[in-house]
């Protein structure tokens, strides 16, 4: 009975060592599995930094290039308007879509960079629904009284008064003029001078409230004479303020 007593001590003993060595075998496995975790979880993070400072970087890259874009731009429409002005004290310029960038280009700096890196298309019916236009679509109370003072100097803008009308050209200006930049056959000898229009009532009109505006907020400072239709002078814009041309 005693060596059986025996026998089973030592096989509970055994069996004891054995649980003792899963149980370090199973702790070993949980450090293993740690361990592995520690490692994935540390190597996502350095991904995630790598990734964030990559994007930055790369954020930081288009940033520097546009605003060398910008710059470019801004360097180019500067001397675009030397050249326009020193051309003109010689010679008839007529500067349409000019005037549009101009206008563009000073609404951009004006705004915030989200404006800066659109078209120039986009940034011009910015410009218009900001410095033109009414909530309403219809003109602000200052391009209504420039259209009306347009009409009334009887410079061959009648039978534009239809503000809805003028709003819509506004807003379609600069494609307008994108279609049309050569310079058309003038009829008769204009003399030197910076000018604008020449190509419908309606855009005329449109384009002489945006040139008033435009001098108004110190966009423009020179003076532009406006065309009709046929291409003959019908206002001179200084200032914002409208004079009808006597032959």
């Amino acid at each position: 009975l005693q060596a059986k007593e025996e026998g089973w001590q030592e096989a509970k003993e055994a069996w004891q060592k054995q649980e003792e060595a899963w149980q370090k075998q199973e702790e070993a496995w949980q450090a293993l599995l740690q361990k592995e975790e520690a490692a994935s979880k540390a190597l996502l993070q350095k991904e995630e930094a790598a990734s964030k400072a990559l994007l930055l970087a790369k954020d930081e890259v288009l940033e520097s290039l546009f605003e060398q874009s910008k710059s470019q731009r801004d360097s180019v429409l500067e001397l675009k308007g030397e050249i326009v002005q020193a051309k003109s004290r010689a010679e008839a310029v007529l500067a349409n879509r000019f005037i549009l960038e101009l206008s563009a280009g000073w609404h951009a700096k004006e705004e915030d960079a989200k404006v800066g890196r659109l078209s120039t298309t986009k940034q011009c019916e910015s410009f218009v629904r900001k410095h033109l236009l009414a909530e309403n679509g219809g003109l602000n109370a200052t391009c209504k009284g420039i259209l009306d003072q347009l009409v009334g100097e009887c410079c061959g803008f009648e039978g534009t008064e239809d503000e809805k009308v003028v709003s819509n050209a506004l807003l379609l200006m600069f494609n307008k003029l994108s279609r049309d930049i050569h310079q058309p056959n003038w009829s008769g000898e204009l003399p030197e001078g910076i000018y604008a229009g020449g190509l419908s009532r309606v855009i005329g009109a449109a384009l002489g409230v945006w040139i008033a505006r435009a001098q108004q907020l110190g966009i423009i400072n020179f003076s532009v004479t406006l065309l009709d239709h046929a291409y003959e002078p019908a206002c001179e814009i200084r200032a914002g303020n409208i004079t009808k041309v006597v032959a």
